[in-house]
């Protein structure tokens, strides 16, 4: 799968879906694909976070978690 952005999350894969979030375009976002890595959806969340460290990725990088019966969330703090 390739993906926009410098960096993204650590993925959470739940019943053969890949989760992640990353910069697209310029903003962030969720991302979904299914087990092939073919893209599933994307939401953007609002305007690119700046990086934290400029050589180590991209500020959206918060990792989503699943509730083990299908809810999937990311927290994203400042």
């Amino acid at each position: 799968m390739v993906l926009a952005g410098k960096a993204t999350s650590t993925p959470l894969v739940r019943s053969r879906r890949i989760y992640l979030t990353g910069p697209v375009d310029g903003e962030d976002a969720v991302l979904a694909f299914d087990g092939a890595g073919t893209p599933l959806w994307r939401t953007r969340l609002g305007p690119e976070s700046r990086p934290k460290h400029r050589t180590l990725g991209s500020s959206a990088n918060a990792s989503p978690v699943t509730d083990g019966e299908g809810c999937v969330r990311i927290r994203f703090t400042c």
